[in-house]
């Protein structure tokens, strides 16, 4: 995707195809589009069609390619985070703390044969 937070229009037939990452969002003002995913199988391709009407909002479940297709005039809006390795960074901070935090338990037995 070009920009973080990018205003679209399609006409009536037209098609955007564009890179997204997991999390980003699409948002239809007005008209009507379809949101096109394939997957691409040994011999074949199984293709995913998800309409999303005037204020709907179509959530990427994870990174890849898809196609918007406009069924009627739309405006589109495309937003999704800067992502990257400062919010890789971020998460695993928020890992490192919480495992401080809760530092693991320790098992003890006290039967002979148990394994700890």
């Amino acid at each position: 995707m070009q920009t973080i937070g990018t205003q679209l229009g399609l006409l009536r037939g037209q098609s955007h195809a564009a890179h997204f990452r997991r999390g980003a969002v699409i948002a239809v003002a007005s008209g009507s589009v379809r949101v096109i995913s394939r997957v691409w199988l040994e011999h074949d391709t199984l293709t995913v069609q998800t309409p999303v009407p005037r204020g709907g909002v179509f959530y990427v479940p994870c990174a890849g390619w898809l196609e918007i297709t406009a069924d009627s005039d739309a405006a589109v809006g495309l937003a999704q985070n800067p992502g990257g390795l400062a919010s890789f960074k971020g998460l695993w901070q928020v890992i490192v703390g919480f495992y401080r935090h809760f530092q693991p338990l320790v098992l003890v037995s006290h039967t002979p044969n148990a394994i700890n």
